[in-house]
């Protein structure tokens, strides 16, 4: 399917029971990177906003390595964020 036109034909063209197959698998897929996302969120809080395990991080190197560490988690939660809204590519999965 290289195309919305070309999907819609391909979905057209199912029966009842494959196209609720595949509605099946493509929300389990939604959920379960949604359900990740939460998952990444809520220990963001932690990592992140929470100065509960900041504050156990002496002002050192490890802290230098610690807010690198943040930043990073931070970064990710954004990325995987975003690729939730971005509209699907059929190209990237074959």
């Amino acid at each position: 399917m290289s195309g919305p036109r070309n999907a819609i034909a391909a979905i057209a063209v199912m029966d009842t029971k494959t196209r609720v197959d595949l509605a099946r698998v493509k929300i389990k897929n939604v959920v379960d990177r949604i359900s990740a996302l939460l998952l990444i969120s809520e220990q963001n809080a932690l990592i992140v906003y929470s100065p509960l395990l900041a504050g156990q991080i002496p002002a050192s190197s490890a802290g230098h390595a610690f807010n690198s560490f943040q930043r990073a988690m931070h970064g990710y939660e954004i990325v995987q964020l975003c690729a939730l809204w971005d509209k699907p590519d059929g190209s990237l999965h074959p």
